[in-house]
Parts: structure tokens; sequence; C-alpha cells
């Protein structure tokens, strides 16, 4: 057998018929490595095999030395624990603590000091591999922080606003039990403490004008902290313990914030907005104005409207439109509520005209997140929402008192402008729209209104367009087309795409 040893190759050196990895260590890990080179076999004579190995011990080890430098430095223990978790992964190995191993299935314990052998038991690799660590002591007060870390891709589509409001609930829901309980490790919370949160807002609920939805959301954020905290640290699902896992209030609707109690606005009411009188004492603010038309006239949600980039507003195109969707540049960067909400809506009359006098969108409320409460003010300011009516007021106690909610505060603000959207579907409603051909204009989920998978691409824009043109209300110097008109035109378009028409669609009186 020949003993020469081959010309070293990036690492990889051929030993008589055995490869070893033989290479330097990296300057800046002489602090944390006493070796001046790796010099292993690698226990094959395969090339390809031997290829494999190398780069595997490659990362492991820098994965190694990574956490120590980590700790050598004095960088947090956070970072320094998540070096060490990244090093465990490259080994196919979970985080786990020394007694959850020792107790554990025999089959781990014996993988773990196989992985020891590879390295040497003098390795610094052996604490983590055999659990001798513990979690970081990471208290609620940190935790805020720690999610918008964390989950940075997850909200790299946001814009600073909405940035902004998403890290709030955290700090919301740290900031409550911080109060209710102290601020202790979340390793260390226990389920006497989540039931002393839970009792709290259950008194609050009790004793103001929150919603138990609004209470539901605080456990929710809390518990996704806890999880979060786990998960930073790659402790499986099995070994989590997480007090708040399972608990809600029951009753607590499905409807965000007041959106339950709310009631539709009067369409005649909405025809005076998208006509122009109900905000013509808003004219030092045309922006404002103009989103309040499109709002009211297309049924969009008002960040959907005051968010647009203006490489969104397609005005020169025959059917003029916006583009509803996600918007990832820097320069717009804007989350929308969900998936379905990507949509196409068309621009017909009143609505067309204020994007044509706003072709660049709305740069004063883009990704501010102040609209709503601009228009709110200003309606209330001067009582210029619409009373209810005492079947309507009925209406509201009713609803209010099955979410379990005031029904004084209920009736206090009846209306919100977003009721628009409400009013909207019913506008469709009663002009025969399916339920399918509803959600589609709303951005609601078909999935959900199916109740199955969604297959078929949906209406085109020219479909669409004659659907919003259907509902739009007529102005003083723009009115639709007859219903009977554009139905049947909505038949002729959808013959000429090949579809054919089995029943008679239901229209109102």
């Amino acid at each position: 057998m020949s003993n020469k040893t081959s010309p070293l190759s990036d690492g990889l050196e051929l030993r008589g018929r055995m490869y070893y990895a033989r290479f330097r260590v990296p300057t800046r890990f002489c602090s944390v490595e006493p070796r001046r080179e790796v010099n292993k076999s690698l226990k094959t004579r395969d090339r390809r095999q031997a290829r494999v190995k190398l780069e595997q011990m490659r990362t492991q080890l820098e994965l190694q030395w990574e956490t120590l430098l980590a700790e050598k430095e004095g960088r947090s223990t956070i970072d320094s624990f998540i070096q060490m978790t990244n090093f465990l992964e490259s080994l196919s190995l979970p985080f786990r603590p020394l007694q959850k191993i020792v107790s554990g299935p025999l089959e781990d314990m014996l993988a773990r000091i196989e992985k020891i052998e590879n390295f040497g038991t003098t390795s610094e690799a052996v604490p983590a591999v055999l659990g001798a660590r513990q979690l970081p002591d990471v208290k609620v007060s940190e935790m805020a922080d720690l999610m918008k870390r964390h989950h940075a891709t997850k909200i790299s589509r946001k814009n600073a606003y909405q940035t902004r409001a998403w890290v709030s609930k955290y700090e919301r829901a740290a900031a409550s039990f911080i109060e209710v309980v102290e601020d202790k490790p979340i390793s260390q919370i226990s389920e006497a403490n989540a039931m002393a949160f839970k009792k709290h807002w259950l008194e609050r609920l009790e004793k103001t004008k929150l919603t138990a939805n609004y209470v539901n959301k605080q456990i929710r954020h809390f518990r996704q902290m806890i999880d979060t905290y786990y998960e930073m640290f790659g402790v499986p699902m099995s070994e989590r313990r997480n007090s708040f896992e399972g608990m809600n209030l029951k009753n607590a609707g499905s409807f965000s914030n007041d959106e339950g109690t709310k009631l539709p606005l009067p369409s005649n009411w909405v025809q005076r907005v998208v006509s122009g009188y109900v905000f013509a004492g808003l004219d030092k603010d045309p922006q404002a104005q103009d989103i309040a038309i499109v709002v009211a006239q297309t049924g969009a949600r008002q960040s959907e409207i005051c968010d647009l980039p203006p490489h969104n507003i397609v005005l020169d195109h025959p059917i003029p439109h916006v583009i509803i969707g996600f918007v990832n540049r820097d320069d717009f960067k804007s989350e929308i509520k969900n998936k379905a909400s990507e949509r196409v809506i068309p621009l017909v009359g009143p609505a067309l005209d204020a994007m044509r006098r706003n072709p660049k969108g709305f740069p004063k409320y883009r990704g501010k997140g102040t609209i709503s409460n601009e228009i709110g003010r200003y309606l209330r300011d001067n009582n210029l929402f619409p009373a209810p009516t005492d079947a309507e007021k009925a209406e509201i106690a009713r609803r209010a008192e099955a979410l379990g909610r005031s029904v004084n505060h209920a009736l206090q603000r009846p209306f919100t402008f977003g009721s628009t959207r409400h009013t909207f579907e019913d506008r469709m409603l009663a002009l025969g729209f399916t339920n399918e051909e509803r959600a589609y204009m709303m951005g609601h989920s078909l999935t959900q209104v199916r109740g199955r998978p969604v297959y078929g691409s949906g209406p085109d824009v020219a479909l669409r367009a004659l659907y919003m043109e259907l509902v739009s209300y007529p102005t003083d110097t723009w009115s639709p087309r007859p219903s009977d008109e554009l139905w049947a035109k909505v038949d002729a378009h959808l013959l000429e795409m090949g579809f054919e028409l089995r029943r008679p669609r239901a229209q109102a009186a």
C-alpha cells in the first residue's frame, strides 16, 4: 500500500488511501481555538463523500467557534445561545437541557455521545451537545424587541407605521403582565401567573368598555411571545411550557374591535359622501376628501386607498383601476390585511374623478395610519354621522350583548366610516350579486366562502368594472347606466368568454 500524501486540495488531503481534513483556523477564531490548523481523518476513501464530510466539518466548527467567540466578546447571552443552537442544528440535534437528555430516550443520548467523539471529549462542543447550558433568562420586558428581531422576515413588508403597530401590541401585553404579576423570566411563567393575567382582564372587562375580543388578543399576544421565546432557542414543541396555551374567553365573536356592533351606514348618506356634500367642510384637506369618496364608492378599506403607491394607480388603461396588493419596495412599503385582499378595483364615476385628482396617490396619509382618525374626528366634531333609528339601536344593543360588551358604549358610536364596506355589501346583495361575487369585490377569502380549495381565476377587470358600475351611486355630474343594461353586458361578457348561463339572476325590484 502506498503511504504517499497527495497535494492539499482546498482543505482535502489524501494520505495513502484515506482522506483527511486539513485547513488553517481562520485568524478571527484564534482567540477561542488553540490549534493553528485542523488536521483530522474524514474516515473515508471516497473523494465525493470526503468533500461532503469536509464541508460539514467546516460548518460545524465555524458555528462552534462563533458560539465561543460570542461568549468571549461579551455578546448577549441570547446571541451566544442562538449561535449554540445554530451549531446544534448543523449536527441535526435540537437543544435539550441535561436533565431531559438523561431522562429521555437512550438513542438520543447515544447519538449525542457519538457526535462528541467526532469532536473529541475536550472540545467546547461538549456542553452544547450534552445540554449543560441553561436557557437564557429573558424577561417579559425584553420580549417585544425580540419579537421584532426574530420575526424580521415576517414584518419586512410592513411600512414604519405598520411595524410600530405590530410591535406595540406585544409591548401592551407585556406591560399588562408586568403590572399584574411581575417582570419575570419567560421560562418561569407559571399556570398561576397566567390565571392571574386572565382574571385581571376579566375584571377590566366587567368595569370598562373593552370587548371580549380585545381581551382575547392580549392573551393571544402573550402566548405568542412565549412561543417565540422557545422557538428562538430551538426547543422542541414537546418540551415547551406555555401556560397560556388554549386560554381564551368564550363567546368573543369573530369580529375585530367594534366591527361586530357596527351597522351599515344608510345608503342615502353614503351617496351624499360620494357626491361631495358630507365632507365639503374639509376643503382644506382635499386628499382626505378624495380618500373618503373612493372608499365610499368602491367599498375598499381606508388603508388600502390611502397607502396606494403611484405604480398601483392605473389611469391610462382602457378600464382605469387601482391594484390592491402587498408592496415591498422600500419607498412605498406596505402590507395589506391578507392574501385574499389582493384584487383589482375598477374606477368609475366620482371615484375615477377623485383618483384623477390624485394620480400619484395620497402622500399626506400614505403609510401614516392616520386617515381613519382624521375622518372619524371630522364627522363626530361636526355631528355629521347619521342618527340611528330605533330599530337600528335595538340591533346594536343585541349585537353588543351577544359579544359581551357595553351596550351604552356601542350606542354612543353606532357608526364608523369603515361601515361604508357594510353598505357596499348590502348594495351588492340588493342587486342580486352572488356570495362569491361579493367576496371578489370585497377582497374576502373565497376559501371560506366556498368551504373548499379555490380554483379558477375569478372575474377579470372588465367584469369587475361592470359590477362596480352596478353598485355605484349617481351624482350631480355622473350616473351609472341602468342596471338591466349592465346585467345584460355582464351576461354578454360571460358568454363571450365561453361560459354558459344556466340560471336567471335574481334582481331586486
